[in-house]
């Protein structure tokens, strides 16, 4: 909302030429002065007035409301085209009132005019005039008789037409003519009541001079009566001082109440002024506090950047340096991976080479017990056999014991039969001395047997223990591969860490860097309102 004021000259200053400004054509200044010179009562003058006001401007709407002195208000005179509401707003305006509309009182009482642009969307603004969506501009004017202000003009102007501060400068030469209607029509009702109380006091002289006529005629003591005209003489001797004393101190009196009604505004604008340097120097005050804050966060800030960077250099060697470990690590573990598998498969080859001999090993043992269980068998049924021919030749011994016996004591003819008989006895002797020589000869080979199935088992459990210590060499390169692997994938994971560290320390610095520039913004921007505000104080301190 546009606010507005006549600048007021300074004291000891000179008075400055007036800026030339396209004013409006003189018919209204002389308009008013017709009005003026032509009404038969105020009332009627101020509405003529008010309808001049209206066609010269231009404006839809307005009302002319008197400011009443002695009770602060302003009171509605006259209005045209206003709506009801807008009507019961105005017509007694007084100051923190919520049912009226108080805007004309402040720009009385501060001396300024008001101009509100797009009134309709202003909820601050009653509804002037019907239909309210359509008002464009309300123009508050405060209208003042010398130093005295006597009342407020209020315009409304609905679309396509708006006001401007140069449409109401050009309109102050009418107003003044407007103003001073008011202030003789504000005469003239004091002069009526003024000789309507002279009339009053003279019939009541008249009337005490027929009282004491009456008492002259009917008393009887003519001394009382020219003593008591004396003393009525002097007391209006008195009372006439009394009212020459009562007229001097009511013209002080008003002439103090002009001077403190010309006072107040100033005060009050002193005191706004004081009031707005307060402000303006607590702004100064807490702009350079939040500016040493701002340094002091800029400061940390820059100190925090200079340590992500720090950080984020720090993480890429390490990161480097851990792409590098792992690089090598993935290296060592590669080459040891495949000794290691080459060992495996040497081991597994020996292994299999192994199990080869000891099966063919097994084998030939095998079938060599078998030969020796073959010779055993044979050796047992020599033996069998030897067994049956020695029982054989005991029996044939007996017999020819027997026979001995007999030829002894038979015949000489049985002698040829025992040589017979000891022929055979000594073919079954070497017979058996045979057997025996081939068992001895068996019992040697399968103890022979033995000892190699004894070797074959010994070598069988050394294949066995080799393949036990193979399979814990593999079961060892299978534990290192892992635990290689392990150390891999924890080297990768480092790494993965190592990558969204640098990541996050990337992001705090972007982070960080939007914030010292937001901050750097902010106080440019706190810095530009302090520059204002100090120029504000001093066209205050100028004013």
């Amino acid at each position: 909302m546009p606010v507005f004021r006549k600048r007021r000259a300074r004291a000891g200053a000179p008075a400055e030429a007036p800026k030339p400004i396209r004013p409006r054509p003189p018919a209204l200044a002389d308009r008013l002065a017709r009005i003026a010179a032509e009404a038969a009562a105020p009332e009627e003058a101020l509405e003529l007035a008010l309808r001049a006001v209206l066609e010269e401007s231009g404006a839809h709407a307005g009302a002319l409301c008197l400011f009443d002195p002695r009770q602060a208000v302003l009171r509605l005179a006259v209005e045209r085209g206003l709506s009801d509401e807008g009507c019961r707003r105005l017509r007694t305006v007084r100051r923190g009132d919520p049912t009226t509309w108080d805007m004309p009182l402040h720009g009385l009482m501060n001396g300024r005019a008001y101009l509100i642009e797009s009134a309709a969307r202003n909820r601050y603004v009653p509804r002037l005039v019907e239909p309210a969506a359509s008002v464009r501009t309300v123009a508050c004017v405060p209208l003042n008789a010398g130093p005295l202000p006597v009342g407020s003009l209020i315009l409304v102007a609905v679309a396509p037409r708006s006001f401007g501060e140069r449409d109401i400068r050009a309109l102050e030469p009418a107003l003044g003519h407007l103003a001073g209607m008011i202030e003789a029509a504000r005469r003239r009702r004091r002069a009526t009541e003024t000789a309507g109380s002279v009339e009053s006091s003279a019939a009541t002289a008249g009337l005490v001079a027929a009282r004491d006529r009456l008492i002259a005629d009917h008393e009887r003591l003519a001394a009382e009566l020219a003593a008591r005209t004396s003393e009525v003489e002097r007391l209006g001797s008195a009372l006439d001082t009394a009212a020459a004393d009562r007229a001097r101190l009511t013209a002080d009196l008003e002439g103090a109440r002009r001077t403190a009604e010309q006072v107040t505004p100033l005060t009050a604008a002193l005191a706004e002024a004081e009031r707005a340097r307060a402000r303006l120097a607590e702004a100064l005050g807490a702009a350079a506090a939040e500016r040493s804050e701002q340094a002091r966060g800029l400061a940390t800030l820059e100190a925090a950047r200079t340590e992500a960077q720090q950080l984020a250099d720090r993480a890429r060697s390490e990161l480097a340096v851990a792409r590098q470990v792992a690089a090598e690590a993935a290296a060592t573990t590669a080459a040891t991976a495949a000794e290691q598998q080459r060992q495996v498969e040497r081991l597994e080859a020996r292994l299999v080479d192994a199990e080869a001999a000891a099966a063919r090993r097994v084998e030939a043992a095998r079938e060599r017990e078998r030969a020796h269980e073959r010779a055993a068998d044979e050796t047992r049924a020599a033996l069998a056999h030897e067994r049956r021919s020695r029982e054989e030749r005991e029996a044939s011994e007996r017999r020819l014991r027997e026979e001995r016996e007999a030829v002894e004591r038979g015949a000489s003819d049985g002698r040829a039969e025992l040589e017979r008989a000891h022929a055979a006895a000594d073919q079954a002797m070497r017979a058996h001395a045979a057997a025996v020589a081939d068992a001895e000869t068996v019992r040697a080979e399968l103890t022979k047997t033995t000892h190699v199935i004894e070797a074959l088992e010994d070598e069988a459990a050394r294949a066995q223990g080799e393949i036990l210590r193979l399979e814990a060499e593999l079961t060892t390169a299978d534990a290192e591969r892992s635990r290689l692997e392990d150390a891999l994938a924890e080297v990768r994971t480092r790494l993965a860490e190592a990558g969204e560290r640098h990541e996050r320390l990337e992001r705090e610095s972007s982070r960080l860097r939007r914030e010292l520039d937001h901050a750097a913004a902010v106080g440019r921007e706190r810095m530009a309102e302090g520059a204002g505000l100090a120029a504000q104080l001093e066209s205050f301190a100028a004013e």
